[in-house]
Formats: C-alpha cells, sequence, structure tokens
C-alpha cells in the first residue's frame, strides 16, 4: 500500500534529489575520517570517527537499556478506501 501524500512535494525531482543527497552524505562521510597528514600521530590524528563511535556506542546501550522501554512510535492514521 503506497504512503499518503505529504503537504509538500518535490514531484517528478524527488528521487533525483533525494538519490543526490544520499551520495553525497555517503561520500562525506567517508571523507571527513580521513586523516590530514600522511603520517598519523597521536597529535595529528583525525578523532573524528573516533567520536562519531563513541556516541554510536552510547546509543546503542542508551536505547538497549532504557529507550526501547519509552520509546513510543509515530501515531500512523492511513484510511482504506
Amino acid at each position: 500500500m503506497p504512503l499518503p501524500q505529504g503537504r509538500f512535494s518535490l514531484g517528478i525531482f524527488g528521487i533525483p534529489i533525494n538519490a543526490f543527497a544520499v551520495l553525497y552524505m555517503i561520500q562525506q562521510a567517508i571523507i571527513s575520517f580521513f586523516p590530514m597528514f600522511a603520517i598519523v600521530t597521536v597529535k595529528t590524528m583525525n578523532y573524528g570517527c573516533v567520536m562519531f563511535g563513541g556516541v554510536a556506542i552510547i546509543s546503542v546501550v542508551y536505547f538497549v537499556v532504557r529507550g526501547r522501554h519509552v520509546y513510543k512510535g509515530p501515531v500512523v492514521d492511513i484510511h482504506r478506501d
């Protein structure tokens, strides 16, 4: 069953714009974790990957311990014709 039409639509440009956005985000996520220098030391290391991993681990642990018991998903009203 298709989703109901929202208040805003990109029309025929929606899929190409979303595809470009996803590809751009993937490319930026990969590049943002590269080190700034070829020879990496403690001072020149890019700590972005460490911070991303730390936040991801904390988020998963929080969800498993507390979030899945508290979170209530969005209310969906779909009327069948």
